[in-house]
């Protein structure tokens, strides 16, 4: 289960996992997934929400957040 907390302390709880702001990446993809749940979403479009380009690096960071 995925809970998302917007008044107070804001974070994402995964499970026995918490994700805070202080993460901005990973709290930033956690959100946006969390809105967009049960939809196939292209790697193109994760990498421009997450600062553009489509070189390698940007998509190894892309798959270490995912993971």
């Amino acid at each position: 289960m995925i809970r998302v907390r917007v008044l107070g302390a804001v974070e994402l709880q995964v499970g026995h996992r918490r994700v805070g702001m202080n993460t901005e990446l990973l709290f930033a993809l956690g959100l946006f997934l969390t809105t967009r749940a049960g939809e196939r979403i292209p790697r193109e479009e994760l990498l421009e929400l997450l600062g553009g380009g489509h070189d390698g690096p940007r998509r190894h960071a892309l798959r270490q957040l995912l993971y």
